[in-house]
């Protein structure tokens, strides 16, 4: 029994991607043989396979469970020049089973109230225009990628419904731009990439997370390479997440642009060959969270950017066993009329370098988060740099130990001195020492007696959970 999978192929998108078609006569898929092949001229209402520039409709005949079937070795499913929807408004759901060649002019999966989905389990399906999933709210698009290739100009998932595209295996190259919820009425949109780098990839000129609504890509394995910028948030009100846990992402540049966008890294690699901006456009808040696997910029001429823009508010927080390499400067703060800027460190065990210069100024905020491994060290191969009103602030979490920690080194100069301690700090714990001849800035943390006793407490009790119970 074939797996489920629904397909919608539409031209003529009235989100101005392309023009719009011209066909002729509409065929419908019946499924009047009754065994669900494409091939089979009785399964059509025209007693014909769909021709050039006839209108391709799926919305009868099939279900999840019995699909409209493309398996041919001998010929391609064709339907080049026309409009094809899988799904109809008014009409009924569709679903389709690749398991061969496939051509398409421009496609549409989900209309109206119903569900359309392709299942894809090998073969080559090549798209011609735009490949569409969830044209309206009350709509369902499904791409289902398990093996083989699909070739397509420019992939939207969700238009304005719930779009869905999983690829756990195969190869999808989109030649112009993957676009996730396109409109500001959509529901969701979401794209989810597994399986082994070497054998599920995803190569793409573009990408747009969250055009104008929300949208998620989970990247859990997989190799993402983006010749172009890789941006989420794109418009104004739009929330966008990107979510890595395996896999790698090659990009020309990474940023959360306009809306409200976070990036969530727990594993995998990530290496951009243009900036990282947390925040690109006037108001957009932007956080990238790393507590495992590494971020690499590696030329100099490159940077992170956070808070470059009025009113922008950014955060990046590095923890765990994270690896993080910029090879040219980290700009806290570049606009003097930022928001909230924060560059967090927390615990002891991540590796954090920077090629050119740390650059903090304006209110920004260096934070040191002191835990039960200790505090990792910022290196700049470079300068250090704290302009107006840089800001230190300090935080013990539970298992954090008495002394001094090395927060950051510099191999160059200590361009400006203008650090301060947050005013929450409790200066009768913390201390800090911007030393221009050792090249360091340290923190040190001398809790009061009881803390101490607290923290002993808490020590002790960490090493019996580990232990067992003393007997």
């Amino acid at each position: 029994m074939f797996r489920t999978s629904h397909l919608l192929v539409a031209a003529g998108l009235a989100s101005g991607m392309f023009a719009a078609p011209i066909w002729g006569a509409d065929v419908t898929w019946t499924n009047g043989a009754g065994d669900s092949d494409w091939f089979n001229t009785g399964n059509w209402s025209s007693g014909n396979l769909p021709g050039s520039g006839d209108r391709v409709l799926v919305y009868q005949g099939t279900s999840e469970l019995s699909p409209l079937v493309i398996d041919n070795v001998n010929a391609p499913a064709v339907a080049t020049n026309g409009e094809s929807l899988i799904g109809r408004s008014g009409q009924g759901s569709g679903y389709v089973a690749v398991y061969t060649d496939l051509q398409l002019a421009n496609a549409r999966l989900g209309d109206g109230s119903f569900t359309g989905q392709i299942v894809q389990h090998s073969g080559t399906v090549s798209v011609t225009g735009t490949l569409l999933l969830a044209w309206n709210t009350q709509s369902t698009g499904i791409y289902d990628m398990k093996g083989g290739t699909l070739n397509v100009a420019n992939l939207v998932v969700s238009r304005e419904g719930t779009g869905q595209f999983v690829q756990s295996e195969g190869q999808v190259n989109i030649t112009s731009r993957l676009t996730i919820a396109s409109e500001p009425n959509n529901v969701m949109g979401s794209y989810t990439i597994s399986g082994n780098p070497l054998t599920s990839k995803l190569v793409v000129n573009e990408v747009r997370i969250g055009e104008d609504a929300n949208a998620t890509f989970n990247q859990l394995g997989g190799a993402v390479e983006s010749a172009g910028a890789f941006v989420l948030a794109w418009n104004p009100g739009a929330t966008a997440n990107y979510n890595i846990s395996g896999g790698t992402l090659a990009a020309k540049g990474l940023q959360i642009r306009a809306g409200t966008g976070s990036i969530n890294q727990t594993d995998g690699d990530i290496t951009l060959s243009d900036h990282l901006r947390l925040g690109s456009e006037n108001n957009a808040t932007g956080s990238y969270t790393i507590s495992g696997g590494s971020l690499s910029i590696p030329s100099t001429g490159h940077h992170l950017y956070a808070g470059s823009k009025a009113g922008v508010n950014s955060t990046i927080h590095i923890r765990g066993d994270a690896t993080v390499t910029i090879g040219g400067d980290i700009h806290l703060h570049e606009n003097e009329t930022a928001g909230d800027v924060r560059f967090i460190v927390e615990g002891g065990l991540a590796t954090i370098q920077v090629g050119n210069r740390y650059l903090q100024r304006y209110d920004s905020v260096l934070e040191a988060r002191l835990d039960a491994t200790g505090l990792s060290t910022i290196v700049s191969l470079g300068n250090a740099d704290f302009r107006e009103d840089s800001i230190l602030d300090v935080k013990a979490l539970p298992g954090a130990q008495p002394g001094t920690y090395t927060l950051m080194t510099w191999q160059g100069s200590l361009v400006n001195s203008s650090l301060r301690f947050a005013d929450t700090v409790n200066t009768d714990l913390w201390s800090f020492n911007l030393d221009p001849v050792s090249k360091t800035l340290t923190i040190t943390y001398v809790p009061e007696p009881a803390t101490v006793s607290m923290l002993g407490l808490g020590s002790l009790l960490v090493l019996r959970r580990r232990r067992g119970p003393v007997c």
